[in-house]
């Protein structure tokens, strides 16, 4: 996703979508909190989904659960 010149603020929210990499191609620090969190979900520190399976309604809840 390209990095595109626009301005800051909170009107252009759609507009401020702009990545995890900086125009120069540095990662940004929401770069580093999404590394963090897929090297938590692959080690199995973490589960992917926080989903109820007890859930009203619920007769096959997806396996969104910690990864083998």
């Amino acid at each position: 996703f390209a990095d595109f010149m626009t301005t800051q603020g909170i009107i252009r929210v759609i507009g401020n979508r702009k990545g995890l990499l900086s125009r120069q191609r540095e990662p940004k620090a929401a770069a580093f909190v999404i590394r963090e969190r897929y090297n938590d979900i692959i080690s199995g520190n973490i589960s992917t989904c926080s989903y109820n399976h007890l859930a009203k309604y619920s007769n096959s809840p997806p396996a969104y659960n910690k990864l083998p």
